[in-house]
């Protein structure tokens, strides 16, 4: 799964459970369609950049592209993509 797909991904999930947390805290009467979408439009660049941060954090996100390429050309990147946690070794 390329970077794209990661942040894609990882917003569509935290937009997911934002969405659970407003629905548990409001009913239907209290909030319209369009406000609700209105909302999540205006809060979207706080929940990709969290993810953004997220993704930092647990991964070498990176340049590195290797000599072996795609079908169509693109570089594979190489090398380890995760972060351990601190503490943590592959041993």
């Amino acid at each position: 799964m390329n970077t794209r797909n990661c942040i894609f991904l990882s917003a569509a999930i935290a937009t997911l459970g934002y969405v659970a947390y407003v629905a548990s805290r409001t009913t239907a009467a209290d909030e319209t369609f369009e406000g609700l979408v209105g909302r999540l439009q205006k809060d979207k660049p706080k929940f990709a950049e969290r993810q953004q941060s997220l993704l930092e954090k647990r991964y070498d996100l990176s340049d590195k592209p290797s000599k072996v390429t795609m079908s169509r050309g693109k570089p594979v990147q190489e090398g380890v993509r995760v972060k351990l946690p601190e503490g943590v070794t592959w041993d």
